[in-house]
């Protein structure tokens, strides 16, 4: 694979559900099973609602999709409303394991290190991400 020129970003994206679409079932059943607990304890709507939303956003990174760039400054990954980003020139370790990379902005083994960074997961683009991460911080 080519190197990312300035205006080149590859990307692409990943849906944990699709590998066992069933756990959406038990995950649906969570969010109503936290909305009538809400309804339940606090007879309100709006603490059913907050009990549905609350199962339903911490589970969002399984259900929702999964989208990872790499361009010429950096990495990103992004899930819902939230995003992670990193700039190459602030990667310091690279660690890849069989479900993805880290790129954490944190020298050596500490107990933050899981905690920062951004983790791009692999979808059959294994090789190709490797690539791009090690041209990318191997430049800078």
């Amino acid at each position: 694979m080519n190197e990312v020129t300035p205006d080149q970003t590859y990307s692409w994206q990943v849906r944990l559900s699709a590998r066992d679409p069933q756990k959406l079932y038990s995950i649906l059943f969570m969010c109503v099973l936290g909305a009538f607990a809400g309804w339940l304890l606090f007879h309100n709507v709006t603490f059913a609602l907050i009990g549905f939303v609350a199962i339903g956003a911490s589970t969002a990174e399984y259900w929702l999709p999964q989208k990872y760039k790499l361009d010429r400054n950096g990495a990103s990954a992004q899930c819902g409303i939230s995003v992670s980003a990193i700039q190459w020139s602030d990667v310091k370790q690279v660690t890849p394991d069989e479900r993805g990379v880290k790129l954490s902005p944190l020298s050596g083994n500490g107990r933050m290190n899981e905690f920062r960074g951004v983790y791009l997961r692999f979808n059959q683009n294994k090789d190709q991400v490797l690539e791009q991460v090690r041209m990318s911080t191997t430049h800078e």
